[in-house]
C-alpha cells in the first residue's frame, strides 16, 4: 500500500476454480470517479498522495494491517528469516478469486503471496462486481493443493459488516459509498476476509473487491504445568484425523503439536464441534463438578436455581421504564445481592482463577452465581417489557479487563461504538421494546477501570432509523457531544435498548481493580437474536428456577464464544479446552 503497483496484476485463468473451463476476463485496477472520496482507492490508481492513504487506512483497518504492504505479503519464504516451512506460515501460496454472474460468464484472478510470521496476509484485489454477482475465493499451496474455499458469497448475505460510510454531497447525482467486510471461516483454521467497497448512485449500485485478507489461526498450546493433565482428560470423541498445527505464543509462528493423541483443529472448529455434539458426547472432564470446583474461590457448582425475584419498588421500576423511553437506557441501584446468598467478590475471584487456567471469563457461567443473579431479574424485566412470560437470551457473556490490554482476547473490551441490533429487531411496530439488554458489574466501575459509554437515544438521530445505511455504522456519524459515561457500583444493573449506541472503555494503566462484568438480554416470547453461530436460544424463568445442567451451561458458553467471535477472532486466552 506504500507505492503504486508498477505492473498489472497477474490474472491468468485458474481453471481449478470451476468444474468446466470458464470464460475469463482480466481484472483491472478500476478508476474512481472521485479520488477524494477514497484516498486508498486513489493511491492504488496513482491519483492520491500516500499521506492521505495512511490517515484513512489507520481509521478503517485493524492495526495489524496498517503497516503491511503487498511487497511483504508476496515475498517468498526464503527472503524472510521469520518464515517457517509448513502449512501455517511462510511457504508460497496462491489466492484465486472468482466473480460469477447468474450466467456462464466468470472472471478469475490469481494472486501469489506468502503468509507473514503471524500467519496473515492482505492481498490487494481491486476486482469490479455488479449487483447480483457472487464472489468466491480459494487458496492453494505451491503444489496446487487446495487449502480452503469460501464458497459463493453474495452481497445479499447477512454477515456483511459496515466499516465506513461516506455520504454523497452535491445534489441528486452525488455518489455515496460504504466499506463492507465479510468474514468466512473455511475450516482447518483458515479464515478469509473480503473488504468490498459499495458505490451507491441514484440508479445503480456497484461493488469493488478491494482487499482479500487471509489468516490461519491455531489453538494456543496449554501452559506447561497443565499439559499432562490436559492430555489425560481429552474426550474420546476428539477428532484425531484433523490436520492442524498450534501457535507458538513467543514467536507467533506455527509448529506441529505432538501430543501423542492426534492433532487438534483450530479453536473455532473445536467450538463448532462441541456445539454439534449431543449432551452424552460432550467431554466428560468438562461435565464434572469437581473439575470446576477446583478452580473456584467461593463460587458453587451445585446446579442450584433461585425462585425469588429481587425486590424492587414499583416506583423504582416505573422510574427505570420512563428513563428507557426517554433516553434509551436506565439503571437499578443499591441491590442487596448478599441477601440472595451471592458473593460478588467470590465470583470475581473465581473468574480470575478460570482465566489463569485458560478458561476466559465467560466460563463463569459454569457456576451457579451468574444464573442466580439473572434469574432474580425476571420480575423487573417482565414489568419493563410489559409481559409476565419474558425469556432470557442464551447470548450471555462476561468480561475481565486488563490495564492497557489491546490484544483482543476473549473477555477483553468491546471498545467500538456499536448497536447490538437494529431498532426494528428490538421494537414492535408500535415502538414498544421487545428486548432489554442487561449489564451487571461485579465490582465498582469508574471512568478509569472501564465504564460503559452511551449516546442517549433522544440525542441520536438514527436511533430508530433501521433502514438508514448508517444505522449499524454508528461511529461514522456519532453525536460525540452527547456521549455519557456510566460509572456505577458493584451489583448495579444497567439496562438499555439493543439499538442504543454503546461501548466499553478500556482500563487505564495503573488500575488495580479492572472492570469485571456479565451481561444478557431478556426478550418477549418468540423473540431470539441471530449470532454468528446461528439463532440464539432462550431460557424460561422455570428453567433457571430449577437450575441448569452442566451440559446446558457448557453449550450456552460455547454458543456465546462463537456468537461474539467478531470481537475476539483469534480466541486469545482460550486454551483450557486443548
Amino acid at each position: 500500500l506504500t507505492q503504486t503497483p508498477t505492473a498489472p496484476l497477474d490474472c491468468t485463468p485458474w481453471y481449478l476454480m470451476a468444474d468446466t473451463a470458464p470464460s475469463v476476463e482480466c481484472c483491472e485496477l478500476p478508476e474512481s470517479s472521485d479520488p477524494d472520496l477514497d484516498p486508498v482507492w486513489g493511491l492504488l490508481t496513482g491519483s492520491a498522495p500516500a499521506d492521505d492513504h495512511d490517515a484513512q487506512t489507520r481509521q478503517l483497518l485493524p492495526a495489524s494491517d496498517v503497516e503491511r504492504s503487498p511487497a511483504h505479503a508476496e515475498r517468498p519464504a526464503a527472503e524472510d528469516p521469520d518464515f517457517e516451512d509448513g502449512q501455517c506460515s511462510g511457504n508460497q501460496k496462491e489466492l484465486a478469486v472468482s466473480i460469477t454472474s447468474f450466467g456462464p460468464w466468470q472472471r478469475i484472478c490469481r494472486f501469489p503471496f506468502a503468509l507473514s510470521a503471524s500467519s496473515e496476509a492482505s492481498i490487494p484485489c481491486m476486482a469490479k462486481m455488479l449487483a447480483g454477482e457472487r464472489l468466491q475465493a480459494k487458496l492453494f499451496d505451491e503444489d496446487g493443493k487446495q487449502l480452503c474455499d469460501t464458497g459463493p458469497v453474495s452481497m445479499d448475505d447477512e454477515d456483511w459488516i459496515c466499516l465506513n460510510f461516506v455520504a454523497g454531497v452535491g445534489g441528486v447525482d452525488s455518489q455515496s459509498s460504504r466499506l463492507l467486510s465479510c468474514i468466512r471461516d473455511c475450516g482447518h483454521g483458515w479464515t478469509v476476509v473480503f473488504d468490498v467497497k459499495e458505490l451507491v448512485e441514484e440508479s445503480s449500485i456497484s461493488y469493488a473487491v478491494r482487499f482479500v485478507r487471509v489468516a490461519h489461526s491455531c489453538a494456543p498450546p496449554p501452559q506447561p504445568e497443565q499439559s499432562q493433565s490436559s492430555n489425560a482428560h481429552v474426550s474420546p470423541d476428539s477428532d484425531d484425523d484433523v490436520d492442524c498445527t498450534d501457535s507458538d505464543s513467543r514467536t507467533g509462528s506455527c509448529r506441529p503439536r505432538l501430543t501423542g493423541l492426534g492433532q487438534r483443529p483450530a479453536m473455532h472448529d473445536v467450538l463448532r464441534k462441541l456445539l454439534s455434539l449431543d449432551d452424552a458426547q460432550l467431554p466428560e472432564r468438562l461435565l464434572q463438578a469437581d473439575f470446576w470446583t477446583s478452580m473456584s474461590h467461593g463460587a458453587t457448582v451445585q446446579g442450584r436455581g433461585c425462585k425469588e425475584d429481587m425486590k424492587f419498588s414499583r416506583a423504582n421500576l416505573d422510574e427505570a421504564s420512563a428513563a428507557l423511553r426517554q433516553r434509551g437506557y436506565s439503571r437499578l441501584e443499591s441491590l442487596a445481592w448478599g441477601d440472595a446468598g451471592i458473593s460478588l467478590q467470590a465470583t470475581v475471584a473465581t473468574m480470575e482463577a478460570l482465566t489463569l487456567r485458560g478458561f476466559p471469563p465467560v466460563f463463569i457461567f459454569m457456576y451457579d452465581e451468574p444464573w442466580v443473579l439473572f434469574s432474580q431479574l425476571f420480575g423487573a424485566a417482565a414489568t419493563i417489557l410489559g409481559c409476565d412470560d419474558v425469556e432470557m437470551d442464551t447470548s450471555v457473556f462476561a468480561w475481565a479487563l486488563r490495564p492497557c490490554d489491546e490484544n483482543g482476547g476473549v473477555g477483553s473490551n468491546f471498545g467500538k461504538p456499536h448497536r447490538d441490533c437494529t431498532y426494528n429487531a428490538c421494537h414492535a411496530a408500535n415502538g414498544d421494546p421487545t428486548a432489554l439488554s442487561v449489564w451487571l458489574p461485579l465490582g465498582a466501575v469508574t471512568v478509569d477501570n472501564g465504564c460503559m459509554y452511551v449516546v442517549p437515544s433522544d440525542q441520536d438521530p438514527l436511533f430508530d432509523k433501521s433502514a438508514d445505511p448508517r444505522h449499524m455504522c454508528p461511529d461514522q456519524q456519532m453525536p460525540w457531544a452527547h456521549i455519557q459515561p456510566l460509572p456505577c457500583s458493584a451489583g448495579d444493573v444497567l439496562m438499555w435498548h439493543g439499538s442504543l449506541i454503546h461501548w466499553g472503555a478500556s482500563c487505564s494503566k495503573g488500575v488495580t481493580q479492572p472492570r469485571r462484568s456479565i451481561a444478557t438480554t431478556f426478550r418477549l416470547p418468540g423473540e431470539a437474536s441471530k449470532t454468528a453461530s446461528g439463532r440464539s436460544g432462550t431460557l424460561t424463568r422455570a428453567a433457571l428456577e430449577t437450575g441448569l445442567s452442566l451440559q446446558t451451561r457448557l453449550k450456552v458458553i460455547v454458543s456465546a464464544l462463537l456468537g461474539y467471535e467478531h470481537w475476539h477472532p483469534g480466541f486469545a486466552g482460550l486454551f483450557g479446552l486443548a
